[in-house]
């Protein structure tokens, strides 16, 4: 488990009311719909199984998808979001899938 640092504008700091999300949160929730109106936009990730999440304008990217191509993709898309700071790309592909990381690596 993570502990994240809080920002002074999170519910830590001003007493939030239960339920309500901090003003941090719903930033990371706007972020993460953009992350995810361009995953579903691009051709090769859109029916795709991806799962976004935004913490503190991280991005997570999680589940598990056709090919390492898609990997990088998405990984690449949800970098170009405005917001974002950082992508943790957990996205898993099937093994043997070498070309796509050879090609995005330069070589062969």
């Amino acid at each position: 488990m993570a502990v994240l640092w809080p920002y002074p504008e999170d519910a830590f700091f001003h007493g939030a009311q239960p339920g309500r999300p901090s003003g941090r949160a719903e930033a990371d929730q706007r972020v993460a719909e953009g992350v995810m109106a361009r995953l579903l936009g691009h051709d090769r990730t859109g029916d795709q199984r991806i799962e976004v999440d935004v913490q503190n304008r991280v991005a997570i990217l999680s589940g598990s998808v056709d090919s390492l191509e898609v990997v990088i993709i998405a990984g690449d898309l949800a970098w170009r979001t405005p917001g974002i700071a950082d992508v943790c790309n957990m996205l898993t592909a099937p093994h043997g899938d070498d070309e796509a990381g050879r090609r995005h690596a330069g070589e062969g």
